[in-house]
């Protein structure tokens, strides 16, 4: 199910995609991934690559609860990225 798979932006400027759910005042997000942007030269330009990894590496939880006010805003995963994020949680 992928209607669920949102993207987050968070007061303290990470981004994050994961399954949500929303609990009153709280979201609960499931298996996090963190996007990590650099930028990059290419040729005269610049450009801008996306790594990802664990939002909480080493954590033994697999849902986090996040206030709501300390979320910017949220959106939906683009259907063309959902297979790869299923791919690696």
């Amino acid at each position: 199910m992928s209607e669920n798979i949102r993207i987050l932006k968070l007061m303290d400027g990470s981004t994050i995609v994961g399954r949500v759910t929303t609990v009153g005042d709280t979201i609960e997000i499931e298996h996090p991934i963190e996007l990590v942007s650099d930028i990059l030269p290419v040729g005269s330009r610049l450009g801008e690559q996306i790594n990802l990894r664990p939002w909480v590496a080493i954590a033994q939880e697999q849902i986090f609860t996040i206030d709501r006010i300390n979320i910017i805003t949220m959106g939906y995963l683009q259907q063309a990225f959902v297979e790869g994020y299923e791919k690696i949680v």
